[in-house]
């Protein structure tokens, strides 16, 4: 008879221990998603109250068209995706490709709370479904998600860059680093100066450079300013009324439907439409010249999208009357 040593004994009692674990997680149907590796996912136990949610909302004949096929020819690339900017959900078997300063931050904290753990957590674990985060999501099979998109209108996204510069210390333009140092009249000139520095700070870069279309195809294009657009991502793909949010994400998420004393959206384009207006018609020119190509995209996804509703109107448009009256309008 072999004799058996110590050493294996411990190895066959630690691997036995091991498969009892495992089927005990499994056959309570609590293991986690296939690519959070060790994370816990947790069960959404909050509800939004449904009435809450706008009608056309939950219209289905109102919502984004669907392309289950690229929309438009773009030459193929020969790179590799760039994952840095993804955000999973496994739970809602939900893709978006994130653009930062177009609802970033609310968007990652809604698809975390339906996968992350949610109590004696690490900050990655917290954040487990940004692929710049958990890494183990550039070997998720994306074939079966959903796969979306928000674009903002390009104008509005860099005056939301420079009034949020003061309290997002990786926001900056090299000798410009916040509102009190420069005016936004300054920070475009500056950024006009050194475009390819300014592009190497992901909440200045190309959308269209983030979307990566030849090498990622997407099954909505959504836009910041439509109600229509807004509504359906929240409460169709995010599933937001059976999410538990804090009070002031909550509150946030209502300003961005529309849902509470003002549209966040509306103040926000109505904000930088003020700082535009301050502007001449020169410097204005210069953000159309950096973002030539999201502008073209910009316009694209107006003829393209949603239908625009009554009071969508954005600096794009502003930009466009005031060419027109010159009698130059660029972007056609």
């Amino acid at each position: 008879m072999t004799m058996v040593s110590k050493k294996e004994l411990f190895m066959l009692s630690f691997a036995v221990t091991g498969w009892v674990l495992y089927l005990s997680l499994y056959f309570m149907n609590s293991s986690p998603p296939a690519f959070l590796g060790s994370f816990t996912m947790k069960t959404p136990k909050y509800a939004l109250n449904q009435s809450s949610c706008p009608k056309d909302a939950l219209d289905q004949s109102s919502w984004p068209k669907r392309y289950n096929r690229a929309p438009f020819q773009i030459a193929i690339s020969n790179k590799r995706f760039n994952y840095f900017w993804l955000t999973v959900s496994e739970t809602l078997q939900l893709a978006v490709q994130i653009v930062p300063k177009v609802m970033c931050t609310s968007i990652r904290t809604t698809m975390s709370s339906f996968d992350c753990p949610t109590q004696n957590r690490t900050d990655v674990e917290s954040r487990c479904v940004e692929a710049r985060i958990n890494k183990a999501i550039k070997n998720l099979e994306l074939t079966n998600y959903t796969r979306v998109i928000l674009f903002r209108d390009p104008f509005e996204r860099l005056y939301s860059a420079y009034s949020n510069s003061d309290a997002n210390m990786y926001i900056d333009l090299n000798v410009c680093k916040n509102t009190t140092q420069c005016t936004f009249r300054e920070w475009v000139e500056e950024m006009y100066k050194n475009v390819n520095r300014a592009f190497k700070n992901e909440h200045f870069q190309l959308q269209k450079t983030i979307a990566q279309f030849p090498l990622m195809h997407y099954h909505y294009y959504l836009r910041f300013s439509s109600k229509v657009d807004i509504n359906f991502f929240w409460s169709s793909l995010l599933k937001s009324d059976s999410v538990r949010l804090n009070s002031s994400h909550r509150r946030r998420l209502l300003r961005l439907l529309g849902l509470g004393q003002q549209s966040s959206r509306a103040l926000k384009t109505s904000k930088a439409m003020e700082a535009y207006r301050d502007l001449d018609m020169g410097t204005i020119d210069m953000v159309a010249t950096i973002y030539k190509e999201d502008l073209e995209l910009w316009r694209w996804l107006l003829e393209n999208g949603t239908p625009r509703e009554n009071g969508e109107s954005t600096v794009y448009d502003y930009y466009q009357e005031q060419k027109a009256k010159m009698g130059n309008v660029s972007m056609e």
